[in-house]
């Protein structure tokens, strides 16, 4: 297994969204850069409109804005790229789920195939665990998730 590094602070503002978020789950981004863009999950208002087509809630799912969206693919041509997405699992694991791989690689084929995946399992103690996916041979694979102190050229 590939270990993905980040640094300490990377996911420590990860690890805050997901314990202000709790219980619900929570969303976001990490630029190369190391910036922690969180997210609104909009799933909420796609379920609101559409149940049949988002029967999850907040509860258990999330969804990216339109608007997060634009600006995850307008980076991936800019100085500091959004190189992972985040989501916690609320009373969960942070396994990569069936609905989590749905949704990377719709038809089967992921739509940013660079993009690391972060889970974040979270619970009314704490932090769980911090596990990181990638796409590799085919599929996502865990890549493990190792953290770092200080600055330096690390997400």
């Amino acid at each position: 297994m590939m270990v993905q590094i980040f640094r300490e602070a990377v996911l420590e503002k990860i690890h805050a969204h997901a314990l202000r978020a709790y219980p619900l789950e929570c969303c976001g981004m990490v630029c190369s850069d190391g910036t922690v863009r969180e997210c609104e999950n909009a799933i909420d208002k796609f379920h609101a409109a559409d149940p049949e087509a988002f029967p999850r809630t907040r509860a258990n799912g999330y969804c990216f804005e339109f608007e997060d969206m634009v600006f995850l693919d307008r980076s991936q041509s800019g100085p500091s790229p959004v190189v992972a997405v985040y989501h916690s699992h609320p009373d969960g694991t942070s396994i990569f789920s069936a609905a989590d791989r749905a949704a990377a690689m719709p038809a089967g084929v992921p739509v940013y195939p660079a993009l690391l995946h972060l889970i974040v399992g979270v619970d009314e103690l704490g932090i769980v665990a911090t596990r990181s996916y990638g796409y590799a041979e085919g599929g996502y694979r865990e890549m493990g998730v190792c953290t770092v102190r200080g600055a330096g050229e690390l997400m």
